[in-house]
Order: structure tokens, then sequence, then C-alpha cells
């Protein structure tokens, strides 16, 4: 039974945590909430364009990141030539 008890105050616990991405977006909807229609599509089409940039930006970066990462070095790595003797 105690072990329930602990078990259910864990989770009470763990449910209370509130993302701090999700405080902001909540705090930021009670104002949207204050616009008129025009306005409000004019925020939300903002906020999600910047979104969009930036997840864009993050998704470039990581690629080009994994590219450079991957690309073959000027070592001898990948050439059969080098190393080799010529004759």
């Amino acid at each position: 039974m105690k072990y329930l008890l602990e078990k259910k105050d864990m989770e009470t616990k763990t449910e209370d945590v509130v993302h701090p991405m999700d405080a902001f977006l909540s705090g930021i909807g009670a104002t949207l909430k204050t616009l008129d229609p025009y306005n409000l599509n004019l925020a939300k089409s903002r906020i999600f364009n910047i979104a969009h940039e930036i997840e864009m930006n993050q998704i470039l970066y990581k690629q080009t990141d994994t590219f450079y990462n991957n690309a073959p070095t000027s070592s001898s790595a990948g050439n059969p030539y080098i190393g080799t003797q010529l004759v």
C-alpha cells in the first residue's frame, strides 16, 4: 500500500512540471486572445513564419555540419594512389 501511495505521489509531482516554452506560449495566448480577427491572423502568421524560418536554419545547419564532418580530409583515406610507390 505504501508503494502505491508513493508511486501516485511521484506521478503527481511529475505532472506539475511545466516546460518553460509551454508557459511562455500560454502567456502569449492570453494576449493573442484579446486581438481582433485581422491582427490575430497577422500575429499567428508571423509567429509561424519565425518558427518555420528558425527550424529550417537548424535543419540546414545540421545537414551542413554532418556534411563537413563526414567529408574526406586531405589525408590518404580514400585515395588509392597515396602511399603507393611509383615505378
